[in-house]
């Protein structure tokens, strides 16, 4: 009961902290709406530390357990990581391909997948704050949380990954605007996604760090690699 509350507590989190977190703070007698985008942007960093903290908090054994095992062979499991990336990378891309084709198929919006390219973006702070955000913080919260979270209710391997592509592709597409069929094309690569970093987390004796350090590179990187293969 308590793993269950503790996961429901840090989806809450993940997916609706934002969307309350400037009404709350004008509660307190703070207007957002006339600070600069250099404050905002750090308030929001600020909200993703502290949803950091929180799920560090709770699943702090686990994380630092899989750490240990994880640094034990360092290089052939960070090699072995970034053949997860690949793979990841590409299963993901031909599901955006096929799920674009479905929704052409029945003329509705297709929304692909987004990438911050940190290699384009100019170095001032606030795309530092939000690479930091988006590709660091952002992925490792979401890791933890549909994957670790989600599999630590279970101990059916199958049920546990089934269950991590779905939930998460709920609260994705519950982030998501357009009709029905839209939001149900646009969430298949997401599901995509999850259901593999579930494997990998899976396949590596429940170890977090293979899916966590996966899913950190795939947003990095994910972009450009496409872009060469293509």
């Amino acid at each position: 009961m308590y793993k269950f509350i503790k996961l429901l507590g840090c989806l809450v989190l993940i997916n609706f902290a934002t969307i309350y977190y400037f009404d709350i703070l004008s509660l307190i007698g703070l207007d957002v709406n006339t600070y600069s985008l250099l404050i905002k942007n750090i308030l929001i960093l600020g909200l993703y530390l502290i949803i950091l903290f929180l799920v560090w908090c709770l699943y702090k054994g686990d994380i630092t357990r899989d750490f240990r095992r994880f640094k034990r062979n360092l290089f052939p499991n960070l090699l072995m990581v970034i053949v997860f990336f690949i793979v990841v990378t590409l299963a993901v891309k031909v599901s955006e391909y096929f799920s674009s084709l479905i929704a052409d198929y029945f003329k509705v919006t297709f929304f692909p997948l987004t990438f911050i390219n940190v290699f384009s973006e100019s170095l001032n702070i606030n795309n530092i704050i939000s690479v930091i955000k988006s590709t660091l913080i952002i992925p490792f919260i979401s890791s933890v949380i549909y994957v670790l979270g989600i599999n630590d209710l279970t101990r059916d391997k199958n049920k546990g990954i089934l269950c991590s592509g779905l939930i998460a592709t709920i609260f994705i597409g519950l982030g998501l605007k357009g009709s029905f069929l839209t939001i149900l094309f646009s969430v298949i690569p997401y599901f995509i996604l999850y259901i593999l970093l579930a494997w990998i987390y899976r396949k590596n004796n429940s170890n977090i760090c293979y899916a966590s350090i996966t899913l950190i590179l795939y947003t990095l990187f994910a972009g450009i690699l496409i872009e060469k293969i293509l």
